[in-house]
């Protein structure tokens, strides 16, 4: 979980057929994606920032079309600052559903949230459950 999206777009399809290489025939891949729509909406957020007793984190979004950009960073109550950029690529259902056909997968389930069996306005994540034909 959470893997997919961190996976440039130039990258997706070989992760998606690089793992039928290690499935077996029937072999089942479960995996998430973050929504389009999550990521924009967490995108125009621009800034947050948590206390967690000493310690101050805090999350700088910058969005385009092709991922969202996220600098993490930790300050310590002694000064000492961590900072790290993530990039979380932007998908939509039919671009990853197309590629897994395309890679010999069949998509036996589609859960959203983790709960829903149907797509709702206010969706975070998509979950996968496929199987390997061939």
């Amino acid at each position: 979980m959470d893997v997919t999206n961190h996976i440039p777009n130039e990258q997706i399809f070989d992760f998606f057929k690089n793992v039928t290489t290690i499935l077996k025939k029937n072999g089942i891949l479960i995996f998430d994606i973050n929504t389009k729509e999550y990521l924009q909406k967490l995108g125009k957020r621009r800034f947050v920032v948590k206390k967690i007793e000493d310690t101050l984190l805090s999350w700088k979004f910058s969005l385009n079309s092709k991922y969202l950009k996220i600098n993490f960073s930790v300050k310590e109550k002694n000064g000492e600052v961590a900072s790290e950029d993530i990039y979380q690529f932007i998908y939509d259902e039919e671009f990853i559903e197309n590629i897994l056909k395309d890679c010999g997968f069949e998509i036996l389930r589609k859960v959203y949230d983790y709960r829903l069996p149907f797509k709702t306005r206010f969706l975070s994540k998509v979950c996968y459950v496929c199987k390997k034909i061939w």
